[in-house]
């Protein structure tokens, strides 16, 4: 598991849609490939915890 931080992630050009964040269903962020493509990174857990 990483230890860095969104921004240092971004600082290495990773784009991300929105930072680490807790919503309804759970925490987690969202980012964008090289292609384009979204990809959602989703705590299993917190989204258990409904």
């Amino acid at each position: 598991m990483s230890t860095r931080s969104s921004p240092d992630w971004s600082a290495r050009g990773v784009a991300f849609t929105h930072g680490p964040r807790k919503v309804f269903w759970g925490y987690g962020t969202e980012l964008q490939d090289p292609d384009g493509n979204l990809v959602r990174l989703w705590d299993q857990r917190s989204m258990a915890e409904k």
